[in-house]
């Protein structure tokens, strides 16, 4: 069945509402790098719902009533971690679309800004489209599906969660749980990310924009899959499923993941010479995949746990200049290089390291040990009493349930003490 409404597809107008750069004041303000993320802003923006528009099927006019704003990940540990968002505020007669991104993710190098931008921009877009309420209707698989197929951050996102899922037993089961599961999560992204590519691929070219179009003509999400497929719902259901099996099966790769799990119970056992060969050896055969990815990190750990703080730090910053990103572990890498420049008595890089995870990585467990680590190598190490007590301030306030803000506030009282 087709679907032939006319209808035409354009974003909302409404008056500007720009984002204004200078309305951030989080703590990358002050750098060189987020000016140039400013200077780009305007043109970013713009760009980015060209690209929507165009990957999308829509036809552009205006994306004045878009704005992007920043905020900084507050501190703590979170079992989740959001970078981004984008929700409808009502504005004069009309509605702006709010996109929130936090810098954390372009900053500590897990993706771009682009990228993220292009991400909300597609969520943004169609709220447009579509309007709140019918927006609300539409499954996450394909909000989330198109967003993500839009932004290019599908392999890297699957790649991401294969990873985290090798230990274990049925990684790709664990990921592919049903488009339209109950307690969708970010671990859905690929089974969503690849259930578009399964569209196009029984649709063929322009069944995207096809099911784009649908949707904007009242069309159910599943009518509207099944239109723009050519098949019924079940039968693109069920190629979804199989896409999404077949494609996570090949970037886990059965001797990847054989290898990878063999290498981790080693170093479980804590048996860190042989594992630490064991990774070398991985990051060698698997390189360019999250299996060599993660043995660059696990091969730091061992060398760190070896007491080879020295070769450890060389090989957490390789991981981190190198095939971090494709995994969840570069807050990790970067509190452990902390800790191995910490053994070798680089106080100021060890501080820095520090300032790092804390800054790029706010959600990490060891922040509040980071913070006041900080602390005492200001006070202890580098002879910067009052940087010391600011920091130990900075820690009570920001994190005043942490036993590190206890610590922090007794060497603040102590340093207050004998001033």
């Amino acid at each position: 069945m087709r679907f032939a409404l006319p209808v035409a597809l354009a974003l909302a107008l409404l008056s500007p509402a720009a984002a204004d750069p200078g309305e951030y004041t989080g703590k990358y303000a002050g750098t060189g790098e987020w000016r140039e993320v400013a200077k780009r802003l305007p043109s970013m923006r713009e760009d980015a719902a060209r690209a929507v528009c165009a990957k999308l099927g829509i036809e552009f006019r205006d994306a004045s009533n878009i704005e992007i704003r920043f905020e900084d990940m507050p501190a703590g540990s979170r079992r989740l971690v959001n970078t981004a968002g984008t929700r409808t505020e009502k504005a004069g007669n009309g509605v702006r679309q709010v996109i929130t991104l936090s810098l954390e993710v372009h900053f500590s190098g897990q993706d771009t800004i682009e990228r993220e931008l292009l991400h909300e921009m597609t969520h943004a877009i169609l709220r447009n489209l579509l309007g709140e309420e019918r927006h609300k209707t539409l499954p996450k698989w394909a909000r989330e599906g198109l967003a993500v197929w839009v932004a290019g951050q599908g392999l890297d996102r699957s790649t991401q969660w294969i990873a985290t899922e090798a230990d274990k037993d049925d990684p790709v089961g664990r990921l592919v749980d049903g488009l339209e599961n109950e307690n969708h999560s970010l671990k859905d992204y690929p089974e969503d990310y690849f259930a578009i590519v399964a569209l196009e691929a029984l649709g063929g070219e322009g069944s995207i924009p096809e099911f784009v179009k649908f949707l904007s003509e009242g069309a159910e999400c599943r009518l509207a899959a099944a239109a723009a497929s050519g098949h019924s719902w079940l039968d693109f259901e069920a190629e979804a499923r199989e896409t999404a099996t077949r494609e996570l099966k090949n970037i886990l790769g059965e001797k990847r993941q054989a290898d990878y799990r063999a290498a981790i119970a080693l170093f479980r056992a804590k048996d860190y010479g042989k594992a630490g060969q064991e990774f070398r050896n991985i990051a060698a055969r698997h390189e360019g995949t999250w299996a060599g990815a993660q043995a660059a990190y696990y091969g730091a750990r061992c060398l760190q746990e070896s007491g080879k703080p020295a070769d450890a730090s060389g090989a957490f910053h390789d991981f981190l200049e190198g095939p971090g990103r494709l995994t969840g572990l570069m807050d990790d890498a970067t509190w452990n290089d902390a800790l191995c420049l910490e053994r070798l008595e680089r106080w100021a890089d060890a501080l820095a390291a520090c300032d790092r995870l804390v800054r790029d990585f706010p959600f990490n467990s060891a922040v509040p040990q980071a913070m006041l680590r900080a602390g005492v190598l200001c006070e202890e190490r580098l002879g910067r009493r009052d940087e010391a007590l600011e920091r130990y301030d900075r820690l009570a306030q920001a994190l005043p349930k942490s036993p590190q803000a206890a610590e922090a506030l007794r060497r603040a009282e102590s340093l207050r003490a004998t001033r």
